[in-house]
């Protein structure tokens, strides 16, 4: 956030309600999803698990009306009616693990999955938890019917798994009789509805969250968008406000040097001119106005050429630039040299005093505050793009100190580029402590 513009910061904070409320949108709908589909799942496994227990009881029920034909009824055949009975309840199957056992109080009459457990009395009979399976049975039988939980083996799997079962006693004769589910299809039915559900549950999360996070996204382009065209405007409108203040200023110092030629030097120049006239000219006093005069002079035409430079209004940027090199190395102990690509063409004349007083404020920073023993300034013009470049080998400073957030900071630097920006150009500033310093001016022209 430390680095980030003022501009994104806001944008940034505004955009956080907004996704707060998504997210809390999200893990709400996600929650409440979760919830209805346990609660219905739960709702499920209940209601199935009892049609489950019907369907078996059912399934008793015929068995017992059979097996109380078969005791009731008198038959010519060969086998008595109980030999006839178990060899129906043997070959009576449903579904793939479906089948009746009969016994006679504890000991095992019928058993299609264990038939070596026939004629056996299984009363202290124990599942792999301890359940007294058969015990149980015979007391759900013996007291009109119900159901008993244990484990058994399943014949499909060749393994042991939960079961729940229906026992009832027959009326003709002293057996009982009954049939059971495997839980584990009950499971395996559920477990695929579970699946299922979470799968629609997060498919719907998935739906929500790339709506919430879409609004989200539309949001933050659209507040970009503002946000950037609101800056492009306020840049532009900075721009254009940059310009004209250069373009005043430099109206002011173009009538500052008319003023100073027209109301100083001219009046000067005539007292210059009518002292020299005079016949006394070897007083002291005369030597010492005189001189004082031309001081004046030179002193005027210097400001006069700062405010209003003759050379670049006569001979050009480059040769006003050159001109700028060159005073600086006779008036300081600074060497300065001059490179150009070539006599420029004349250009803009806003946008060849903008390019001079970058020139200018560059070379006067080398001279008060580089210590360098040489400095050199470039001007090239190629392909419709003016680089001038003004380069020193002195002390340098921390440029990062001077930069904040692309923001140019120091009088000096902040003037050469908004004049530079000014033309629709850009100003760098490279530098670090004792590696000297370079300011790079590029602006495009037509």
């Amino acid at each position: 956030m430390k680095n980030l513009t003022f501009k994104t910061k806001i944008l940034i904070l505004s955009l956080l309600p907004l996704l707060t409320v998504s997210l809390l949108i999200i893990y709400i709908a996600s929650y409440q999803a979760n919830e209805l589909g346990s609660k219905n799942i739960d709702s499920f496994s209940s209601t199935i698990f009892e049609l489950r227990r019907s369907e078996i009881k059912h399934y008793t029920d015929i068995a017992k009306s059979a097996l109380d034909y078969y005791g009731s009824a008198e038959f010519d055949d060969q086998l008595s009616p109980q030999e006839t009975a178990k060899q129906l309840m043997r070959n009576v199957r449903y579904g793939e693990d479906g089948y009746f056992f009969v016994y006679d109080n504890y000991t095992t009459l019928v058993n299609p999955s264990a038939p070596v457990l026939e004629g056996r009395n299984q009363r202290t009979m124990e599942d792999p938890n301890g359940v007294r399976l058969i015990e149980d049975l015979y007391e759900q039988a013996m007291s009109g019917g119900g159901f008993t939980n244990y484990a058994w083996l399943k014949p499909s799997r060749g393994r042991v798994v939960d079961k729940i079962s229906y026992a009832d006693q027959l009326e003709n004769w002293d057996w009982w009789v009954g049939t059971g589910l495997y839980v584990d299809d009950l499971e395996d039915s559920i477990a695929a509805i579970r699946s299922s559900v979470d799968e629609n549950i997060a498919t719907t999360v998935q739906i929500i969250s790339s709506l919430a996070f879409g609004a989200v996204a539309l949001a933050g382009l659209v507040g970009a968008r503002l946000t950037l065209s609101e800056g492009n405007l306020a840049d532009a409108r900075l721009k254009d406000l940059s310009h004209r203040i250069v373009g005043e200023q430099e109206e002011e110092r173009r009538r500052v040097a008319l003023a100073l030629q027209e109301n100083i030097l001219r009046p000067v120049n005539l007292v210059k001119n009518q002292l020299k006239s005079s016949t006394d000219h070897a007083g002291e006093e005369f030597r010492t106005a005189l001189s004082a005069i031309n001081k004046t002079i030179e002193e005027v035409y210097r400001i006069s050429g700062e405010l209003r430079p003759e050379s670049l209004d006569e001979k050009g940027l480059t040769a006003a630039i050159e001109e700028l090199a060159n005073q600086a190395s006779s008036e300081s102990d600074i060497k300065f040299s001059f490179m150009k690509s070539a006599d420029s063409e004349r250009l803009e004349p806003e946008l060849e005093i903008a390019v001079y007083r970058i020139a200018q404020e560059a070379i006067k920073n080398v001279i008060n505050h580089s210590k360098a023993g040489k400095s050199r300034v470039r001007l090239r013009l190629e392909r419709r793009m003016l680089t001038l470049t003004v380069q020193d080998n002195g002390v340098g400073f921390d440029a990062r100190a001077f930069v904040q957030n692309g923001t140019i900071m120091g009088a000096g630097l902040v003037d050469m580029r908004v004049r530079a920006e000014s033309q629709g150009g850009r100003l760098t500033v490279f530098s670090s402590n004792g590696t000297g310093t370079i300011v790079k001016a590029e602006i495009p022209f037509s």
